[in-house]
């Protein structure tokens, strides 16, 4: 069986849930994969697999045509990155390659509407998530030939229930590799650090943060990148002494356990997340966890239990959070424990193995 994989960003971009859960995917089926992808230097953790690469030229969001096109034009700059691989794998061919494949998973909704409209074979399309009702979701469900639908969590699931009366066929969370992902074994030393990872962009909450740990004695360590990073910069600038806080920039994500494991203390304060593999990771490092009580995350986390939550938005309950963590050490070592222990139910082999499972009865 060949599983081809279409995603403009998952051989050549580190961030993102839904890369990291196709890198997985090719890691742990290898041969059997073909990736089609944008052009640009492969990522160490897919250059090194016995795996079938194809690189298409696209305009990917950080591309100055893409941010001059997301300006100008109704389309958002994702749109823009796949309409330009989709032209270009016409233009080159590279359709031909995709049918000879046995089944074609895709990953995003453009991608979808426009791949599963010219390739006679199979199509799995797993949602990375929906925040809402849009007019682009009910134009894909329109339009796309996807043979099967997969959701990223059951919050998606019954979203996708309620608001298009559309079937998922499995729920593929995200994973975690919990050998990877470990405690630290150094103790901690001098300042808390507390640790936020993810795209610097609307909708993570990023500002709430500041403004939370202004009034906490900790220091802020930030991994990501992302359209707001300067100005998120600029505004640490204004409101955090210059030597409470670090923006560390994009890590690889095969190096990134290395972050969690020299911090304190992780925090989320998203106002969405379509499951939050994230928290997941830090929850596998063992750290105390502060993030927002959002429909996707609470079907792993318990407010009390194996983290501490609060509404999105609501800085006070954030900074309240966040000093009962800095002031209590039993309360981190135990959320740390319980935490790990949740983890340890989300590893990458049981996922993927679900996905596997899907693209089997399907070309079956």
């Amino acid at each position: 069986m060949r599983i081809g994989i279409y995603n403009p960003r998952a051989g050549t971009k580190s961030a993102g849930g839904t890369e990291t859960f196709i890198r997985e995917v090719i890691q742990q089926c290898d041969k059997t994969v073909e990736l089609f992808t944008g052009e640009g230097k492969l990522l160490s953790e897919v250059a090194h697999l016995d795996v079938t690469v194809h690189q298409i030229p696209v305009h990917y969001k950080e591309d100055r045509i893409n941010k001059v096109l997301s300006t100008y034009t109704p389309l958002l700059s994702a749109e823009i990155e796949a309409l330009s691989m989709y032209v270009n794998a016409r233009r080159t061919g590279m359709i031909d390659r995709l049918e000879a494949c046995d089944v074609m998973s895709t990953h995003y909704y453009a991608d979808n509407a426009l791949i599963s409209r010219v390739v006679d074979i199979p199509m799995v399309f797993r949602f990375a998530g929906i925040k809402s009702p849009s007019v682009r979701w009910q134009t894909m469900f329109t339009t796309d030939r996807a043979d099967i639908y997969v959701a990223n969590s059951q919050s998606t699931a019954r979203r996708l229930q309620r608001w298009y009366d559309t079937d998922v066929k499995e729920t593929v969370y995200a994973g975690v590799d919990v050998k990877q992902f470990t405690p630290s074994e150094e103790p901690s030393t001098g300042e808390l650090v507390v640790l936020f990872v993810g795209r610097l962009d609307d909708g993570k909450g990023f500002p709430d943060l500041i403004e939370a740990v202004e009034g906490v004695d900790v220091r802020l360590r930030v991994v990501g990148d992302g359209n707001r990073r300067e100005e998120f910069e600029s505004l640490a600038q204004q409101r955090l002494d210059a030597d409470s806080y670090t923006f560390v920039g994009e890590v690889p994500h095969d190096e990134v356990h290395r972050e969690y494991q020299k911090a304190d203390i992780f925090c989320l304060p998203s106002y969405h997340e379509s499951f939050g593999i994230v928290v997941l990771e830090a929850l596998a490092c063992g750290l105390p966890v502060v993030t927002t009580d959002l429909d996707a995350i609470v079907e792993y986390v318990d407010n009390g239990e194996n983290a501490l939550l609060f509404e999105p938005g609501d800085v006070p309950a954030m900074e309240d959070a966040l000093h009962r963590l800095v002031n209590s050490e039993d309360v981190r070592r135990r959320l740390s424990s319980a935490g790990r222990e949740t983890a340890l139910q989300y590893s990458w082999s049981t996922q993927i193995e679900k996905m596997m499972k899907v693209y089997r009865q399907l070309v079956e």
